[in-house]
């Protein structure tokens, strides 16, 4: 991610001065007040951004059948169910499935 497309933090150093800034979590960085007022050289390390949360992708698979309920409406499917309701009862059905050993093994 390019420094000019994060957001702005919020620093702050040892005598109280608080600064924003769009530098890269974790790089250190100069107390320009401190540096100005107090004749000093305080580094200050850019604290961490608020983590965004992860993006939702919707799916609009379209008019399929649904495999368990055989609607056809326009709607969000879950797999090649229309809702969760279908999908845990393809579930339910299908899972013996995966008990069984397949053909032609002892």
């Amino acid at each position: 991610m390019a420094v000019s497309e994060l957001d702005v933090v919020y620093a702050t150093c040892p005598n109280n001065h608080k600064f924003g800034t769009v530098k890269p979590t974790g790089t250190m960085i100069k107390c320009q007040r401190c540096f100005r007022e107090l004749d000093k050289t305080v580094m200050v390390m850019v604290p961490p951004r608020p983590a965004e949360p992860p993006k939702r992708i919707e799916v609009n698979w379209g008019t399929e059948e649904c495999r368990t309920c055989g609607d056809t409406a326009t709607r969000r499917f879950v797999g090649p169910c229309c809702g969760s309701e279908c999908a845990v009862a393809e579930l339910r059905k299908t899972s013996h499935l995966m008990t069984q050993k397949p053909a032609g093994r002892s």
